[in-house]
């Protein structure tokens, strides 16, 4: 590795890695030309980003722009359960709490809390041969107090009935059940215990069940046919809405091999199963896309099969600037990548993102993750036991949820803001300052704003109180660093 090559490495992860592809079998002179070239274009736009001009948000508090959509932001795992009494692990039941998050995807439970046996089929009704009507052939215990922890704080459930991700070399429960009607009727009576009581259980009203997760990922969380997991969906999908008419049944979590989408969608639709929700993952760093147009193109396939009132629902997402070939298999450049996946710019980018989809079709998103993921992609950093950036980022938007009658409020791009007022009268503004630079913002109001308040969430700042300056009806703050999140409440 040259001089050159470790500038890329040591800086800028995600472009090393592109160039270590585009230069195979290329000679030294033409590598050194090419990475020279790449770092002057990075370099330079950095330099372009240290200053920028001044740049202006408009808020209008006395022009209604509807309620906000209060369940953009969602999230997949909860307060860990094995861990509370030791190790530090109690400390974040309270962040977490914090969040006030409006609901709880059950997914990949058992990656994110050690030894627990929580969530999954095979781990609530271990043996499948056994008698799936005796209560005594399952384990609810540690399920019941994961879920409970979080419909304490009031979030809702989205259960996710099926297995997670495995990346064992062997895999062992990611198959095709061996009977799709009794797996139906264990899921029944997981419905049951939640819902009705069954099996010493609880009535939570829980509305949301999702069958499977990314069977287009295989063979890590499918390793069967297309053809069986339509089977599966449409046997699934049927029992549960007969057995359970009040409960929203739906799927199939697509990873984002979007192939799948229309086969999946026309199979239901000739079935005549129900889908009350059409569910999908995507990770991008493309925040206008996800934002805009992503939710617009899946609407519009979900309806072009008669699905239109069907939810859509985003329930695993995450800021992606990154290579997945490299992550999997570069150690040096995943370390790199998941402290960026966990910094200001994912929680900024995050910030813009869910701002954006308050003008969107979409109806639920689920930011993954919430809890502490075992490998790098938590809002808490498991290993350092730590609240990351990102988790400030997010709960300024979730602060802002408690101003739930929308204003209107537009941004000079490059930034992203969101307006809301209370039962009170008082006005939060959310606004995202994505890879822009650093420098002066000015949010101008249409009054003079009164016992003003403002948090930022930046390189040194973790929704901490920020200086700013008022003049007559506007508010003028300081941009440090290159993305920011800034959160400003007045009256």
């Amino acid at each position: 590795m040259n001089q050159h090559e470790w500038i890329l490495k040591v800086f800028l992860p995600s472009m090393w890695y592109n160039f270590r592809e585009a230069t195979k079998g290329k000679s030294m002179k033409t590598s050194t030309c090419i990475v020279l070239f790449m770092a002057l274009v990075a370099f330079t736009h950095f330099a372009e980003a240290k200053a920028s001009p001044a740049r202006t948000v408009t808020v209008d508090t006395r022009a209604s722009a509807g309620r906000m959509n209060l369940r953009l932001n969602g999230g997949n795992g909860y307060t860990p359960i094995a861990r509370l009494s030791s190790g530090g692990w109690g400390t974040f039941i309270k962040p977490m709490a914090d969040l006030h998050l409006p609901i709880v995807r059950t997914h990949d439970t058992i990656l994110m809390d050690d030894g627990v046996k929580t969530v999954d089929i095979h781990m609530i009704f271990a043996n499948f041969r056994a008698d799936e009507n005796n209560p005594d052939n399952y384990w609810f215990k540690q399920t019941d107090e994961y879920l409970g922890r979080a419909i304490k704080e009031g979030s809702k459930i989205l259960f996710r009935l099926g297995e997670s991700i495995e990346h064992g070399l062997v895999k062992y429960f990611v198959h095709p059940p061996e009977d799709f009607a009794k797996w139906a009727r264990i899921c029944s009576h997981i419905i049951d215990h939640y819902n009705n009581g069954w099996a010493d259980g609880f009535h939570w009203n829980i509305e949301y069940w999702e069958i499977w997760n990314e069977p287009d990922v295989r063979p890590g969380c499918w390793t069967g046919t297309d053809e069986q997991f339509f089977d599966l969906y449409v046997t699934a999908a049927k029992y549960l809405k007969e057995k359970h008419p009040g409960i929203k049944v739906g799927g199939a979590a697509f990873a984002g091999h979007r192939s799948l989408y229309e086969p999946f969608l026309a199979t239901v639709a000739k079935a005549g199963a129900p889908l009350d929700f059409f569910s999908i993952h995507c990770y991008t760093d493309n925040c206008n896309w996800l934002a805009r147009e992503m939710p617009r193109q899946i609407r519009e396939l979900v309806d072009k099969y008669g699905f239109k009132m069907s939810e859509l629902v985003l329930d695993e997402w995450h800021y992606f600037p990154c290579s997945w070939n490299g992550l999997e298999n570069d150690q040096p450049y995943r370390k790199k990548a998941y402290e960026q996946l966990a910094s200001v710019e994912a929680g900024a980018f995050a910030a813009a993102v869910m701002i954006g989809w308050q003008d969107s079709p979409l109806d639920i998103g689920c930011y993954y993750t919430t809890g502490p993921d075992a490998v790098g992609w938590g809002l808490i950093e498991r290993s350092k036991r730590e609240l990351t950036d990102s988790y400030w980022c997010f709960k300024a938007y979730c602060d802002l949820m408690r101003y739930p009658d929308r204003v209107k409020a537009t941004a000079q791009e490059p930034l992203h803001a969101l307006a809301g007022r209370d039962a009170n009268g008082r006005v939060g503004v959310l606004v995202s300052g994505l890879r822009n630079g650093h420098g002066d913002i000015t949010v101008q109001l249409d009054h003079a704003p009164k016992n003003v308040s403002l948090k930022a969430v930046d390189w040194n700042r973790q929704l901490a109180a920020a200086p700013f300056k008022v003049e007559g009806t506007a508010v003028t703050f300081n941009q440090q660093g290159d993305s920011a999140v800034f959160l400003l409440e007045f009256e």
